[in-house]
């Protein structure tokens, strides 16, 4: 990945790397000659050093391997600084440049935002929460995008605040959106649940495994977690206005609901589907139609821009769906800086 970053960054790469954990001169020479940029000559200070090193190697598009190496969790072995708080830190100013620090196997990598496979898109609506028929919709405004809902509103949900890319959509912030739909003022237990118990009467009563899932989500609220993310059921991600049979049995989108969206800061959009038999058998019989139609859809998701988890019914049986729940949303709240 070869990208000039900003002024900010430099600044603030510069002190990070002098000061966290504290180099001297010796120690930041060693430091920049493993990424071959020429010698400085004259006596520079410290900063003066460091910074005239930086400029060469953003004017060589080499910063990304800089930042890895500086937030290289070896640097800190010996030092009482939380290598996550300086991730955290760092993010903040990497965002200015579309950049995120995510957990790899031996360390830190730097990876483009989501948004620039969105081509810059915001999130207009997200329809979700489905617990009858399909709805209706109609392009109230086709030029803005503005939609309308003029048969079976009452089954759907519609989500129309904005969201902000760095922030995503946090479960405050659906349940603020809630009493606004519902004229609500007053904060409550009780709002929350019925919420909850809203969202959760959209997963088929039919699939229990999803159901562990949705409920084993929620049961991180009563850990505190700052601006949990919200986990959408039922979210429709493509829209065939048609049915099937107005098709003459044809299907000009192999699926259009998912099972769970998660909207996290930076523009991470997360789909987790929960797969049952039927997404890869006829009845008792291995369909290799099926399990490759469901390969194609997660390919070209992956190609908008979305992250795509799969969880085996198997693995969301009541006696362990928590544990297995868990432990997977840990994994990605600490991959993008939300624990």
């Amino acid at each position: 990945m070869e990208q000039k970053l900003s002024v900010q960054i430099l600044t603030y790469l510069c002190n990070l790397i002098m000061t966290s954990p504290y180099r001297t001169m010796r120690e930041l020479t060693i430091f920049f000659k493993q990424f071959d940029v020429p010698d400085v000559y004259g006596n520079p200070s410290r900063t003066n050093y460091t910074e005239q090193q930086l400029i060469e190697l953003n004017n060589q598009g080499k910063l990304i391997s800089v930042i890895e190496q500086a937030v290289d969790p070896r640097n800190f072995f010996e030092s009482e600084i939380d290598i996550e708080e300086i991730i955290a830190e760092a993010n903040r100013f990497l965002a200015l440049d579309d950049l995120l620090l995510i957990k790899a196997r031996n360390g830190y990598k730097v990876k483009l935002l989501g948004n620039r496979h969105h081509s810059g898109q915001p999130i207009k609506n997200i329809i979700f929460g489905s617990t009858g028929p399909k709805p209706d919709i109609v392009l109230r405004d086709a030029l803005t995008n503005q939609i309308e809902i003029t048969q079976n509103a009452e089954h759907c949900l519609v989500y129309d605040h904005h969201i902000n890319d760095e922030a995503g959509l946090s479960w405050d912030e659906l349940v603020e959106w809630w009493m606004s739909l519902n004229q609500l003022k007053s904060r409550s237990d009780i709002i929350e649940r019925e919420l909850y118990q809203r969202l959760r009467k959209s997963i088929p009563e039919t699939s229990p495994p999803a159901r562990n899932l949705f409920h084993s989500y929620y049961s991180f609220k009563q850990q505190g977690i700052q601006r949990l993310p919200a986990l959408l059921p039922e979210v429709y991600l493509h829209f065939d206005p048609k049915t099937i049979i107005e098709r003459n049995g044809k299907k000009v989108l192999n699926r259009q609901r998912m099972d769970f969206l998660l909207l996290l800061p930076y523009d991470v959009r997360i789909v987790i589907e929960v797969d049952g038999k039927h997404h890869y058998a006829d009845g008792d019989i291995a369909s290799p139609e099926r399990y490759g139609e469901m390969m194609m859809e997660d390919r070209e998701l992956r190609l908008m821009g979305y992250e795509v988890y799969r969880f085996g019914a198997v693995e969301l049986n009541k006696s362990i769906a928590e544990s297995n729940v868990k432990s997977f949303f840990r994994r990605i709240f600490k991959k993008y800086g939300i624990l």
